[in-house]
């Protein structure tokens, strides 16, 4: 019999150079979800993360990830190192980043949820200097990437750190077809 209290939770980041100033407000959210998570209810649950950058040439990571774990020491551990660096046009990697944590290793009867944490855009949401304007060199758009979460039932939430042009729109999108939800946090509002 399954256990109905499991939670599987994936962070999806954004670990480009933009997020330089931003990088800290993620490690802290993240810190914080843990922390209220773990104390506001008995639920047996899993942590994993994806940072994603951008695609060749804008930088040479594509994504990263960490499996899901119980070990909470384990993925603080991982969100202490990662780092702001790379990532060249302003539009991201994002819809790899949130295709990444489609593959990690989710339980068959576990509630399956994902938080977007970036601060632009993925490509071709009409942004001045994208390389890809036309869209994201994967293949994959707003409504492909949304059909693949919800194809591995997983509902993603999202947290726009910035106010850059057409980050609401992609995020909320996303999340919302998903049965999730668009959270705005920009530089004035940063995590306590």
């Amino acid at each position: 019999m399954p256990n109905v209290n499991e939670v599987d939770l994936a962070f999806v980041v954004d670990t480009t150079s933009s997020m330089h100033t931003l990088i800290n407000d993620a490690k802290k959210y993240i810190k914080q979800v843990l922390e209220a998570t773990s104390e506001a209810a008995d639920i047996d649950l899993r942590v994993g993360i994806v940072q994603y950058r951008d695609h060749p040439p804008e930088d040479s990571m594509l994504t990263d990830s960490s499996a899901l774990t119980k070990d909470l020491d384990v993925v603080q551990k991982y969100v202490n190192g990662m780092r702001a660096r790379g990532g060249g046009d302003g539009p991201e990697a994002v819809f790899d980043g949130l295709i990444a944590a489609t593959k990690l290793k989710w339980r068959k009867h576990a509630m399956r949820l994902a938080i977007l944490l970036g601060d632009a855009p993925p490509h071709g949401y009409g942004w001045g200097g994208d390389r890809w304007p036309e869209g994201c060199p994967c293949g994959e758009n707003a409504e492909s990437t949304a059909a693949h979460l919800e194809g591995a039932n997983i509902i993603m939430y999202s947290i726009g750190l910035n106010e850059y042009p057409n980050l609401a729109k992609s995020f909320g999108e996303m999340s919302s077809l998903t049965g999730g939800q668009f959270f705005e946090l920009s530089n004035q509002r940063a995590i306590s």
